[in-house]
């Protein structure tokens, strides 16, 4: 079975990765991450629990990745 590896980052998709990422989902996923969960981070910030989760769903679609919130705590 082939080992699957992470896609290798150029400067110019780099580039392009950052010019068109939503840093306030990049926000809210790290607010999720640090408190441990969509609750906690809404009730940390302020902000209401189901625009918190909007804001995850719309996270895992920009980044493609199927479940931020697993994964969170290894990328932390």
């Amino acid at each position: 079975m082939k080992k699957e590896t992470a896609p290798e980052w150029t400067d110019q998709s780099l580039q392009a990765f950052v010019r068109k990422v939503d840093w306030n989902l990049c926000r809210d996923f790290l607010a999720i991450a640090r408190y441990g969960g969509v609750g906690a981070a809404a009730r940390a910030t302020g902000r209401r629990q189901p625009s918190l989760s909007a804001a995850l769903r719309r996270f895992e679609a920009h980044v493609a990745i199927r479940s931020a919130t697993a994964q969170a705590a290894a990328w932390c």
